[in-house]
């Protein structure tokens, strides 16, 4: 699970036109982690 500040940057990073791989290269995580938190509209929340 991301923090949220990752998540937020995920978001920021993806509006200025990043492709899904240059974000995951940025942030260090995986592809299929970006593509996640993209296709959820709400914030990681910890149980």
């Amino acid at each position: 699970m991301v923090s949220y500040e990752e998540y937020m940057q995920i978001r920021i990073l993806h509006k200025q036109g990043k492709s899904l791989r240059a974000i995951a290269c940025e942030l260090g995580c995986s592809v299929n982690t970006v593509r996640k938190y993209l296709a959820d509209d709400a914030a990681p929340a910890f149980k």
